[in-house]
């Protein structure tokens, strides 16, 4: 039974989760995939389906109603998905305390908002946040259906799989999942076969039951056969073929086509630090030692996650919040399992909480200093340097052009903000131009553009501006006097 106690200090711990989510909501840049299902969804609530149909519409449509609702108000867009974070480390915290106890249920809802992997993925209008929300609640009540063979919590299980499935094709690992726990069931723990086949029937009755309802406006606006051969096509050509053939990427500074093994391992470094990479991998070890149903569940769920993301050909930073999360409650049973069989009890609880304490500390930190990221940043020099626009100057910006979209449709006059990709023929025009950007790893990638061509050739002219995080802007401080050999267009 809660005592008043800790029912404040698990008020106090969400509070301080919610502010945590909510901060600075707007800062980092919208992020390219944010603006496409922003549009997409916006096109399906009108009934065209015509892109993007690798990615399942669920999430496309509340970014779309949210755009509806809320135009370019990138926090107010943000906002429900920052929630569903919140909401996502309650479950957790429901997880592990059906499991331990409420304090380590807080202890894992602290260690979920507390890594930068999880929190940069989650402050967005992308796929990750409600699939990971999705995800625990299915293994939440999957769970349950090991100790209590009832139909109730496969349908359960079925409608939150369901809702996986309609936010990202990734979700088909909980499907692989689920028939590990059927063969499981099946052949060790005896389950009455006719039984359990009628209650995954039930599961795969309200899962796909809602799959077709979520897909029913698609359906009917473009037809069975037309939107099964379309979307299939849509899979193949990104997921299937980008995991084989790779992408154009950016890693540790270097550009690959395909990521190396130890992308994920660099990344989550730099993401979350020395700290957590040399102890989860301990933490997890030790909770296989407890030989218990719990650390296999979530085991068996670990190892089939990390194998289905380890095989693609790009390795996204945010993909590893999918690892993490389900390597949670694996790292506390093991502080659990540590405690438990420690001779120095008190000396080890100390040092847990110095710890938790330091990645409190770490994560408030960067909340205080971050500053507006990338494109957003260089949005807010520009209308800086012209007084909110309403001084003409001219910029020219070498980046992602859907972003790049977003940010100068902010702007007034759009003559003042260029992004065309056509610099031969924009070259006679370079001189106009009063800033000249560059994003860091797009450059990487096309190092050899005319417009860098240029600024290289007369240096002398710019100065170096390195206020904005991921970019470098050239200001320009001499005008007139420039060499350039534009080359000749056809």
């Amino acid at each position: 039974m809660k005592t008043i106690k800790s029912y404040y200090m698990e008020c106090l711990i969400f509070g301080l989760i919610t502010l945590i989510f909510l901060y600075k909501l707007d800062y980092h840049y919208f992020f390219t995939d944010e603006i496409l299902y922003v549009q997409k969804g916006a096109e399906q609530i009108e009934g065209i389906f015509e892109e993007a149909l690798q990615v399942p519409p669920l999430t496309k449509y509340i970014a779309g109603a949210l755009f509806l609702l809320f135009k370019d108000n990138v926090f107010l867009l943000r906002l429900p998905f920052g929630l569903v974070g919140v909401i996502t480390a309650y479950v957790l915290y429901m997880i592990v305390s059906r499991e331990f106890n409420r304090k380590f249920g807080l202890l894992a809802a602290i260690l979920f908002s507390t890594s930068k992997v999880i929190f940069d993925s989650t402050r967005m209008v992308m796929l990750e946040s409600p699939m990971h929300l999705f995800w625990l609640l299915f293994l939440y009540f999957y769970y349950e259906t090991f100790e209590k063979n009832h139909w109730k919590f496969y349908v359960f299980s079925g409608v939150f799989l369901g809702l996986s499935l309609s936010v990202k094709l990734s979700s088909i690992i909980l499907v692989a999942f689920a028939l590990c726990g059927f063969i499981y069931k099946l052949f060790f723990l005896k389950f009455d076969k006719r039984l359990l086949s009628k209650n995954y029937l039930a599961m795969i009755v309200s899962s796909t039951t809602l799959l077709l309802l979520i897909y029913a406006h698609m359906l009917i606006k473009t037809g069975v056969i037309l939107a099964l051969e379309q979307t299939a096509k849509a899979v193949k050509d990104v997921y299937i073929n980008k995991s084989s053939e790779g992408k154009v990427h950016v890693v540790r500074g270097v550009v690959y086509e395909k990521s190396t093994w130890w992308t994920y391992i660099y990344q989550y470094y730099i993401s979350n630090g020395l700290l957590r990479i040399v102890l989860y991998p301990c933490l997890i070890f030790i909770a296989m030692l407890r030989k218990n149903f719990y650390s296999f569940y979530w085991l068996t769920m670990f190892v089939i996650t990390v194998c289905f993301f380890q095989i693609s050909g790009v390795k996204n930073a945010r993909y590893i919040s999918s690892i993490e999360i389900v390597s949670l409650p694996l790292v506390v049973a093991g502080i659990a399992h540590t405690l438990r069989h420690f001779n120095h009890y008190k000396l080890l609880k100390g040092a847990l909480v110095t710890i938790l304490f330091v990645l409190v500390f770490k994560q408030a930190s960067y909340l205080v200093k971050l500053q507006p990221t990338k494109y957003f940043g260089l949005y807010k020099y520009f209308r800086s340097e012209t007084a909110d626009f309403t001084n003409y100057k001219r910029m020219y910006v070498f980046g992602s052009v859907r972003s790049m979209k977003w940010y100068r449709d902010m702007v007034p006059n759009k003559d003042m903000f260029i992004y065309r990709k056509d610099y031969e023929i924009m070259c006679p025009e370079f001189d106009s131009f009063d800033y000249i950007a560059f994003d860091k790893d797009e450059l990487r990638k096309f190092p050899n553009n005319v417009l860098y061509a240029y600024v290289k050739e007369n240096q002398a002219n710019f100065q170096l501006v390195n206020d904005i995080r991921d970019m470098y802007v050239y200001k320009r401080v001499v005008t007139g006097g420039t060499v350039f050999e534009c080359p000749i267009v056809d």
